[in-house]
């Protein structure tokens, strides 16, 4: 009875302990079905900033779907490191050793195009939330993306030079990684059959420390204007800088990578006034405001898309389980080719024959330390 009565106090200890949280924000089965999800994600290396913003996102979305649901999800993180190398490491172990059928991420195209062959070929849904590269287009049955391809920011730059500032000469500065170079060719494409001229373009390294050499090049072609295609928040503050210690007069078009965590606080008055093109996402309208009231409550922080998206990706998957009444990929494949008009923290979501997001981009600057609308 003694052996009976300890055991049974063990038992009463550890559902208690997991009643307060057994991994992040995860709960006890209590009878319901467990599905495990892996998520790929930059927990360290250059875009970590990225990763935490998504795991929050994702954090909130787990708390309300296994609220919601007769199953509960549980996450199983993978750190890629922000490295392609390290997330084809952690996509086997997922797949291998973990034994999931739904992945949700990477973040970055690179990463995103690296495991892709992988979950393909092993019949695995992969959802990446914010990775923009063409190519994903043509990745796989199994592969979706909840953001637009990144040739459409590269193009709505180019109207916006060419056609909102009248400028017709521009040079391009850009990093040697697909989703860079993705926007970069769609803006150099887009602009040059608008009838503009490209008077200087230049890859660099991801990382690099200096871009002072090609900024000198570009002061003295002194373009009207330039288009910069970052893929990580820290080359894009440390080429604004010293663009902005060259006094290059010049205006200065750029990529969504404008915003992110850190740039303002770091740039201060120097970001004033640079344009960017941003997947189309309202923090301050309908279901954008309801997350986003969600986010600062739980992290006292503003919401941005790799929160939201990511977000959106677990409440889509959770819609395709419960059609499915489990994991099953061939299934939850099938039913996310169904979504149509799902209205969600980074707006209406609908995917297309390939597994691409069907959305829009928008304008936006930096005024007073604040990302906004471009208002003309």
């Amino acid at each position: 009875m003694k052996k009976l009565l300890t055991v049974a106090a063990i038992f009463l200890a550890i559902s208690l302990l997991c009643g307060c949280g057994c991994g992040w924000g995860q709960k006890p089965a209590t009878g319901k079905k467990l599905i495990k999800v892996g998520v790929l994600s930059s927990l360290t290396g250059k875009t970590m900033a990225y990763g935490q913003s998504a795991q929050e996102g994702l954090e909130i979305a787990l708390a309300e779907v296994n609220k919601d649901y007769d199953f509960n999800i549980k996450l199983i993180y993978e750190d890629t490191q922000s490295q392609p190398k390290e997330a084809v490491s952690a996509a086997n172990k997922l797949i291998s050793i973990d034994n999931v059928s739904l992945i949700v991420g990477p973040i970055l195209s690179d990463e995103t195009l690296a495991v892709a062959p992988i979950a393909e070929s092993k019949k695995r849904v992969l959802l990446t939330p914010v990775a923009s590269a063409e190519d994903i287009t043509k990745a796989g049955d199994f592969i979706f993306r909840l953001r637009e391809g990144g040739s459409i920011h590269g193009k709505g730059a180019a109207d916006f030079i060419y056609k909102k500032l009248n400028i017709k000469s521009s040079a391009i500065l850009f990093a040697n990684a697909t989703n860079s170079i993705t926007y970069k060719d769609g803006f150099e494409n887009h602009f040059r059959s608008l009838g503009g001229e490209i008077i200087y373009s230049e890859g660099y390294l991801p990382g690099s420390a200096d871009f002072k050499t090609s900024l000198s090049k570009i002061k003295v072609l002194n373009p009207d204007a330039l288009y910069f295609s970052p893929n990580n928040s820290a080359d894009f503050i440390q080429a604004i800088q010293q663009i902005r210690e060259l006094n290059i007069n010049t205006a200065i078009v750029t990529n969504p990578f404008a915003e992110t965590p850190g740039v303002t606080e770091t740039l201060g008055q120097q970001a004033n006034d640079i344009v960017y093109t941003y997947p189309y996402f309202n923090p301050e309208e309908d279901t954008g405001l309801t997350f986003d009231k969600k986010l600062q409550a739980m992290y006292n922080k503003k919401s941005d898309i790799f929160a939201a998206y990511s977000y959106d990706a677990l409440k889509i998957l959770a819609i395709a389980i419960d059609k499915c009444g489990g994991d099953n990929s061939e299934c939850v494949k099938t039913e996310l080719y169904k979504i149509k008009d799902y209205q969600g923290a980074g707006g209406n979501t609908s995917f297309d024959e390939n597994g691409d997001a069907v959305k829009s981009v928008m304008l936006k600057t930096v005024r007073n330390g604040q990302f906004v609308k471009y208002e003309e």
